[in-house]
């Protein structure tokens, strides 16, 4: 039977979608194959603690904890899209069996996690391809160059630049999409859901890591250069973006604080450093060997070198070629879209890494949709076997390059050292190296390169920061203390600086010098909670509670989330007599960590300073079963149980305190008051002996053991307790009252008179020492029994 037409075309069309989607697995299976390697490698000590590991919005691990990071920045970054994703993979992560010092992450989830990404933006890059060159294989091609270049190493096997992935991968289908949005016609259904679909990912990508604001540059090289729009359509497609753009730029710049560059550029040098890094992008892109973390290339060092005088000439020849050469219209687009993708990175507007070096590989990485596209739109206009055999030997040379510089990246010391071969001056990369050595335990083995670092940059505050750290580390307090000091003379507007001073004096005990500097470093960088807390608790030692409280409650503006926070706030309103806002504080204290002891302790003696016994059983009972050896919850939660008239269970209490603690005079002291209530003399005599034997000046032990004794029938041995405490505390009413009585009830009537006279001359308010003397006044001598 003869096929119909329209069995045909649906035969062709599925040919079509499976010979499409088997391209596309292709493609996803040779990147995995050369970037695999990573999924084995560690985590290093190269940002990745501090954004995953010891990320104090991940403890505890929860939706309210990880929201803030939508209203607040981390890591002197507003990346809330980043953060979240990396909240969902260290929930993935968690190792609960692995306790300190071992990381208990699991990183080969956050290496899949990154490889994910970089294969679903590869993906996208063949899609945007496509749609601009239309040709299939050619885009594969151009895919292929954009995920296999060796400079696409750096985003992959460093957890850390999972940001720039994500903001690569909304980046991409965000233009894909601003493309099919442009080429439909204005009558098309779907023509509006793909701008909304678009400008939703520009949004997430801009909200991934802040240097997406060139993907609206990006759409407009595009869809001038290559789709020639009219301005005017243009105009209206494009302005949201570059608003959207705008406001978020202006939110994370406003949401940053803190940092800033040691060394910044004059206006008239930045576009030598920009031009210089051109230079070295074309370098690399070309000749992707001796690649490293840390290039160096810093605007200072390229100054006083003088090489941005003649690197600039680099750039210049290609622009001058790309103008004036007949070489087609689209090369120089894809030319130009690689200039606006690195426009953010360039130094025209200084940016934070630029104290380490302007240039990276990471920032390579949606510029490389330029040569992508340029290699695409070469092959679909080229179809000789002799091109293609030379894409595909060029791809195949990259491949074998980025699967061995995968290898670079296994941990932190591999990274340093081969970093260091290519590059030996880096302050930085003798830092990982060195943090890495103190991770093993080799201290000793870390300062020399922290040395070397700050003979290589004696101008740096950071360099003689992280020596002075480390000496102090290793028992050299003075000489480490120094170089701190040094540090924040070399970079005086620096928080972590100051804040690192601070907590040199602080132990050394220089605590009105420490809230100094911490002052000077909040005023400097609000956001610096840590250090909001830490004078926090300053002030509330040295009794300026007021003060203290304004400062956890800016901290907790910035982290709500953190019971220390709320735990210490609560102590300083309890101080401040503010037994309401301290209740409040101990239960938000609870809420976020309802595992942790401290806070329910808190709770629990607070009531019991109120008054409310009852209701402190509960938080000290949950305390106790939280922490079975937390003996201040015992001993109140004993206090909160004799004070409701349950002395059995107080009792037992103290008794489990009294065998980890046996010199703990307190708990002597009490456990006797109890057996004296249960009228237990003996038992009652023996604990508060030894309370006395632990602190023989203590006068109220010594008052109640001669009380027991008295009970006991052992006058005499009161008598001579109750003259040992008068003895040592001759101003007490109470002791020369108790003593009077005994001795009248001993026979003795005139010195009996004499010391309850004592006890009314010291406090004429003393009820029992007069009741005392007026009974021995209404009886005649020698009827005093």
């Amino acid at each position: 039977m003869r096929q119909t037409a329209e069995a045909i075309s649906s035969a062709t069309n599925a040919r079509g979608r499976g010979w499409l989607a088997g391209l596309g697995v292709a493609i996803a299976l040779l990147v995995a194959a050369v970037f695999w390697p990573v999924i084995g490698h560690a985590i290093l000590n190269y940002d990745d603690y501090g954004n995953i590991l010891t990320n104090p919005y991940y403890d505890p691990l929860t939706a309210s904890n990880v929201a803030q990071l939508w209203r607040v920045p981390y890591f002197y970054t507003y990346a809330p899209v980043t953060y979240s994703f990396f909240a969902l993979e260290r929930w993935a992560a968690f190792l609960p069996e692995v306790r300190p010092p071992q990381v208990p992450l699991d990183a080969r989830v956050f290496h899949a996690g990154n490889l994910g990404l970089h294969l679903a933006g590869t993906i996208a890059v063949w899609a945007l391809l496509i749609e601009l060159t239309g040709c299939r294989g050619a885009s594969a091609c151009g895919a292929l160059l954009f995920a296999l270049h060796p400079l696409q190493v750096e985003p992959v096997a460093w957890i850390t630049e999972t940001k720039t992935l994500l903001a690569g991968l909304f980046g991409v289908v965000a233009l894909w999409q601003y493309v099919r949005f442009a080429r439909c016609p204005s009558g098309d259904a779907w023509r509006w859901s793909r701008y909304a679909l678009a400008t939703g990912c520009l949004l997430a990508a801009l909200l991934a890591k802040p240097s997406a604001a060139a993907i609206p540059l990006m759409a407009l090289v595009l869809d001038r250069g290559w789709l020639e729009c009219d301005w005017r359509l243009i105009a209206k497609s494009l302005t949201p973006w570059m608003a959207l753009a705008a406001v978020i730029a202006l939110l994370t710049k406003g949401q940053q604080s803190g940092e800033s560059l040691e060394f910044a550029a004059p206006i008239w040098a930045r576009p030598l450093v920009a031009a210089d890094a051109l230079a070295f992008y074309l370098e690399k892109f070309w000749a992707p060997c001796s690649l490293a973390t840390d290039y160096g290339r810093t605007p200072r060092l390229a100054l006083e070198q003088g090489y941005v005088w003649w690197t600039w000439l680099a750039p210049a020849v290609v622009a001058a070629a790309a103008w004036w050469l007949p070489i087609g219209r689209q090369y120089r687009v894809a030319l130009v879209l690689a200039l606006v993708a690195l426009a953010p990175v360039l130094g025209l507007i200084p940016f934070g890494y630029q104290d380490t070096s302007t240039v990276a590989d990471r920032y390579m990485h949606l510029a490389l949709i330029g040569p992508a596209l340029g290699l695409a739109w070469f092959l679909s206009r080229h179809r000789s076997p002799v091109w293609w055999s030379l894409a595909a030997i060029w791809l195949v040379g990259l491949a074998v390059l980025s699967h061995r510089q995968t290898a670079v990246w296994r941990d932190s010391e591999t990274l340093a050292r081969a970093g260091l071969a290519v590059n030996a001056d880096s302050m930085m990369l003798r830092h990982i190296l060195a943090g890495e050595l103190e991770n093993q335990g080799r201290a000793a083995e870390a300062v020399p390169l922290y040395e070397q670092a700050a003979r290589l940059y004696p101008r740096s505050s950071r360099a003689q920061l992280r020596l002075g750290q480390s000496l102090a580390a290793t028992g050299q307090s003075e000489a480490g203390l120094a170089l701190i000091r040094k540090s924040v003379e070399l970079a005086p507007h620096s928080p972590a600086a100051q804040r690192a001073l601070a907590a040199a004096l602080v132990e050394r005990g220089q605590v009105a010098d420490a809230i100094r500097y911490y002052e000077q470093a909040v005023a400097r960088d609000p956001g610096g909670w840590r250090a909001q807390l830490a004078l926090g608790d300053l002030l509330a030692r040295s009794g300026r509670t007021a003060e203290a409280i304004r400062h956890y409650r800016g901290a907790l503006e910035w982290q709500h989330e953190y019971e220390p926070t709320w735990s210490a706030l609560a102590r300083a309103l309890t101080q401040a007599g503010d037994s309401t806002g301290a209740e409040q504080a101990y239960r938000e204290a609870i809420r976020i960590r309802p595992e942790w002891p401290i806070a329910y302790v808190g709770l629990g003696t607070l009531y019991l300073q109120k008054g409310r016994a009852r209701d402190a059983l509960a938080p000290l009972a949950r305390a106790v079963e939280l922490d079975t050896q937390l003996l201040p919850a015992r001993q109140n939660l004993a206090t909160a149980l004799a004070a409701v008239g349950r002395d059995q269970e107080a009792i037992h209490e103290l008794e489990i305190v009294a065998t980890s603690a046996p010199d703990d005079a307190n708990v002597r002291y009490s456990l006797g008051n109890l057996f004296a209530r249960q009228r237990q003399w003996g038992r009652a005599a023996d604990q508060l002996r030894q309370a006395v034997a632990k602190q023989p000046n203590w006068i109220d032990a010594r008052l109640a053991l001669a009380n027991v004794l008295a009970q006991d029938g052992a006058v005499a041995n009161a008598l001579k307790e109750y003259q040992e405490a008068v003895r040592l505390a001759p101003q007490r009413s109470d002791a020369h009252g108790a003593l009077g009585e005994l001795l009248a009830r001993a026979g003795d009537r005139e010195l009996a008179i004499q010391h309850l006279k004592t006890a009314l001359s010291i406090d004429p308010n003393n009820r029992p020492a007069r009741a005392a003397l007026d009974r021995l006044a209404a009886k005649p001598p020698g009827n005093e029994s």
